[in-house]
Protein backbone atom coordinates (compact mmCIF):
# COMPACT_ATOMS: atom_id res chain seq x y z
CA UNK A 1 0.00 0.00 0.00
CA UNK A 2 1.44 3.39 -0.78
CA UNK A 3 1.00 6.15 1.73
CA UNK A 4 1.65 9.97 1.26
CA UNK A 5 4.30 11.44 2.57
CA UNK A 6 3.42 14.92 3.03
CA UNK A 7 -0.21 16.07 3.55
CA UNK A 8 -1.58 19.64 2.99
CA UNK A 9 -4.80 20.94 4.51
CA UNK A 10 -7.01 24.16 4.62
CA UNK A 11 -7.59 24.10 7.92
CA UNK A 12 -11.64 23.07 7.89
CA UNK A 13 -12.62 21.55 11.03
CA UNK A 14 -15.06 19.08 9.46
CA UNK A 15 -12.54 15.93 9.68
CA UNK A 16 -9.38 17.58 11.88
CA UNK A 17 -8.82 15.32 14.65
CA UNK A 18 -9.45 12.49 12.66
CA UNK A 19 -7.57 13.31 9.89
CA UNK A 20 -4.45 14.59 11.95
CA UNK A 21 -4.35 11.31 14.16
CA UNK A 22 -4.57 9.47 10.76
CA UNK A 23 -1.77 11.26 9.51
CA UNK A 24 0.33 10.54 12.89
CA UNK A 25 -0.67 7.21 12.60
CA UNK A 26 0.78 6.71 9.02
CA UNK A 27 3.95 9.04 9.70
CA UNK A 28 2.63 11.12 7.25
CA UNK A 29 3.74 14.92 7.90
CA UNK A 30 0.95 17.72 7.81
CA UNK A 31 0.87 21.15 6.50
CA UNK A 32 -2.09 23.58 7.18
CA UNK A 33 -2.19 26.54 5.18
CA UNK A 34 -3.27 29.78 6.86
CA UNK A 35 -6.32 30.96 6.00
CA UNK A 36 -7.17 33.08 3.54
CA UNK A 37 -3.96 32.22 1.34
CA UNK A 38 -5.62 30.24 -2.17
CA UNK A 39 -2.06 30.95 -3.72
CA UNK A 40 -0.39 28.69 -1.97
CA UNK A 41 -2.78 25.91 -3.17
CA UNK A 42 -2.99 27.22 -6.37
CA UNK A 43 -4.17 24.04 -8.49
CA UNK A 44 -6.55 23.26 -6.29
CA UNK A 45 -8.43 26.53 -6.67
CA UNK A 46 -8.18 26.26 -10.23
CA UNK A 47 -9.67 23.31 -10.30
CA UNK A 48 -12.58 24.43 -8.23
CA UNK A 49 -12.96 27.31 -10.21
CA UNK A 50 -13.38 25.17 -13.63
CA UNK A 51 -15.73 22.92 -12.39
CA UNK A 52 -17.70 25.65 -11.14
CA UNK A 53 -17.71 27.21 -14.22
CA UNK A 54 -18.39 23.90 -16.19
CA UNK A 55 -21.23 23.40 -13.79
CA UNK A 56 -23.03 26.61 -14.81
CA UNK A 57 -22.32 25.86 -18.44
CA UNK A 58 -24.19 22.42 -18.33
CA UNK A 59 -26.96 23.16 -15.92
CA UNK A 60 -30.32 25.23 -17.56
CA UNK A 61 -30.56 28.18 -14.76
CA UNK A 62 -31.79 31.67 -14.37
CA UNK A 63 -28.63 32.39 -12.50
CA UNK A 64 -25.19 32.27 -13.53
CA UNK A 65 -21.64 32.48 -11.90
CA UNK A 66 -21.72 36.60 -12.62
CA UNK A 67 -24.93 36.22 -10.16
CA UNK A 68 -24.26 34.01 -7.32
CA UNK A 69 -20.55 34.70 -7.22
CA UNK A 70 -19.26 37.51 -9.06
CA UNK A 71 -16.04 38.01 -6.74
CA UNK A 72 -15.11 34.83 -8.71
CA UNK A 73 -14.80 36.44 -12.20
Amino acid sequence: MISPQRQRQTGGSEFQSVFEEECQKRKSKLFVLPPRSPQLNGTVERANRTHTEEFYEVIDSIFGLADSRPELL
